[in-house]
């Protein structure tokens, strides 16, 4: 028997939810990063933060074409563009950056990894509680 907590897992909204929870940390960490003053910090989070949720949103839009079921085949071969272009305009943003001078490695992974950790820890989160859930439902079966 599937819990519902198993089945939000599963759910878009699952993903919706994350992305406002990882907005409020990503603002959290900003406020933060405003106290360092540091305009070049500021904008490497951004930057890499911004990038983050495009990968992801990328990701969401070519899966959901592909898998999908319907799609023709050429938004099928756009999303498999799409897949691959999100790693030219990480490429050539990167490469600005270098070029300009600004980049800020630390700042800029910490603003990518955001929405990922926020996935990762809602994920164990539900799959904890859905743990818990089983295990009283058969202590008092």
């Amino acid at each position: 028997m599937k819990s519902a907590i198993d089945n939000r897992l599963l759910s878009l909204d699952f993903v919706h939810r994350a992305y406002k929870t990882s907005a409020m940390i990503a603002f959290l960490v900003l406020l933060f990063l405003c106290a360092a003053a540091d305009w070049r910090l500021i904008v490497n989070y951004c930057l890499g933060y911004l990038t983050g949720l495009g990968f992801m949103v990328a990701t969401e839009v070519a899966v959901g074409t592909i898998i999908g079921g319907r799609a023709e085949e050429r938004k099928k071969a756009g999303a498999v563009l799409l897949m691959a272009g999100k790693y030219g305009a990480l490429v050539g943003l990167l490469y600005l950056l270098v070029r300009l001078r600004y980049l800020h490695p630390v700042s800029f992974a910490g603003g990518v990894l955001t929405l990922q950790a926020v996935l990762f820890l809602k994920a164990i989160g539900l799959i904890s509680m859905s743990r818990r859930e089983r295990e009283t439902e058969e202590r008092y079966r």
